[in-house]
């Protein structure tokens, strides 16, 4: 998506909050929750965050003892990251930059950690983001990412054929496509360790969202057919929608 979509986007939705050192306070979805677990202890760590956005998911690891750079294209974004940061009083620990992705291997920087949320989709070329990740990252250090997923054919299918037709809603722009599986490939071959993890099972609620929107009787009953699937039924979990990567060199 463009600068100016984002610019707009994150213009309208931007609120100046006190952000909580508590996961459960600041009211995670359970795969946000599950990115900050992996994370680990970050006090005193150098953290890359690619795509701060806000600026929450900054602000939450500023006040854990992070310090924390975080980029994003959109110098909205990086106006209200740092209007949040010193609001909560941490922004001598956060310096964001107003950079693309793919110019990360012009900070002058090595970290321990690198992370985002739902970032990793947008960059190309991504083949040449994943080398130029893994000369930023200090021996050691890893890197945890919250992703969309598009292993599963039918969600391929309907992202392709039927979001954007015949009344179906559309939330996103042709240039934005999930991550692939041949993105995860690129990952591997900079990286010596890769696993992806599942915190829940996003599925029929995502289909259900594009067709009926805001109903809440059917977001209801395909929450609960994801949970029961997420349970009872892990084999699909590699299907869900949101996946947390988790990677080091």
């Amino acid at each position: 998506m463009s600068k100016e979509f984002w610019n707009k986007t994150l213009g309208q939705s931007f609120e100046i909050k006190k952000i909580d050192g508590s996961i459960l306070d600041n009211n995670f979805s359970p795969s946000e929750r599950y990115l900050i677990d992996l994370l680990g202890d970050i006090r005193g760590k150098s953290v890359l965050e690619i795509g701060c956005g806000n600026g929450n998911l900054t602000v939450f690891l500023a006040k854990l003892g992070a310090k924390v750079t975080c980029i994003d294209t959109s110098n909205v974004s990086i106006q209200n990251t740092m209007r949040l940061a010193e609001y909560n009083g941490v922004d001598s620990n956060v310096k964001a930059l107003n950079i693309d992705a793919i110019m990360i291997g012009q900070i002058d920087e090595k970290f321990d950690i690198a992370t985002g949320s739902f970032i990793l989709h947008h960059i190309e070329p991504f083949n040449d983001f994943a080398r130029l990740l893994s000369g930023v990252i200090n021996k050691g250090g890893k890197c945890v990412f919250l992703e969309n997923n598009l292993r599963s054919p039918l969600l391929w299918f309907a992202k392709k054929f039927v979001v954007g037709k015949l009344g179906v809603a559309k939330f996103s722009d042709d240039s934005e496509f999930p991550f692939e599986p041949r993105e995860l490939d690129m990952i591997k071959k900079n990286f010596s360790y890769v696993k992806t993890h599942y915190a829940e099972f996003v599925f029929f609620q995502l289909l259900v969202s594009h067709i009926f929107r805001n109903n809440k009787f059917f977001i209801s009953v395909c929450g609960f057919l994801d949970r029961v699937f997420y349970k009872y039924l892990p084999f699909f979990n590699r299907y869900s929608y949101r996946q947390i990567i988790c990677f080091s060199k």
